[in-house]
Parts: structure tokens; C-alpha cells; sequence
């Protein structure tokens, strides 16, 4: 389900080096991109752990507003 996706055209906007540090828990550019190549018993903790990051990040965003 990807109702969202109908407010953009094409990809989605990359946000902007300012954008991109407002937003805790974001991920560096680039940390996700060793998972296909990653041995798949480690996904799992390679996938969870900036993930869960990523989550609390948007927690802390979220109580902001």
C-alpha cells in the first residue's frame, strides 16, 4: 500500500543535505546499500539495528512538532 506515492511524480525528491540533518534517525547516504551483498544469516541484524534508529529518530522528530 503506497497511497503516498500519488503526491509525487516520478522519484521521490531526494531531501537536502539541511533537510536530511533536521530529521534524527536519519540514515547516511549509502548504509542500506551492503545488504543484498551481505551474508543473508546477518540481514537480519544488518537490517534491524539502523532501522530501529531510523524508527526512534522518528519518535524524537515526531514529539518535536
Amino acid at each position: 500500500m503506497q497511497w503516498w506515492r500519488s503526491w509525487f511524480v516520478g522519484q521521490l525528491p531526494a531531501p537536502s543535505s539541511q533537510e536530511h540533518a533536521a530529521m534524527p534517525g536519519m540514515l547516511p547516504p549509502g548504509e542500506l546499500e551492503t545488504l543484498p551483498t551481505d551474508p543473508p544469516s546477518e540481514f537480519d541484524t544488518l537490517f534491524v539495528r539502523p532501522m530501529t534508529r531510523h524508527h526512534q529518530g522518528a519518535i524524537i522528530w515526531l514529539t518535536r512538532r
